[in-house]
């Protein structure tokens, strides 16, 4: 039996900063930082609409990879971010 998924929404984990890897502290014990990432809340259709630039993606590279789903909704962040700061200039 296939399993089924919910249609009303999908959660995608936005980053809103890139380091969130092991940090060495000036003690030289390695830490692991806390990534700095908040849920969010696509609908079916969103989360379809990035399968899709992802397929694309996937379907243009010489070597058959494509970004994640977390690379290219971070993306889409940030352009509609940067439209919007734009505007209000």
């Amino acid at each position: 039996m296939k399993r089924q998924r919910h249609a009303i929404t999908s959660i995608a984990r936005v980053a809103t900063c890139s380091n969130s890897t092991n940090q060495m502290h000036g003690s030289g014990v390695n830490r692991m930082r806390k990534p700095n990432v908040k849920p969010v809340l696509l609908s079916a259709e969103q989360m379809q609409a990035i399968r899709n630039i992802q397929e694309r993606e996937r379907q243009r590279s010489n070597l058959g990879v494509a970004p994640t789903v977390h690379q290219i909704a971070r993306g889409l962040m940030a352009k509609a971010l940067a439209s919007l700061a734009s505007e209000g200039a």
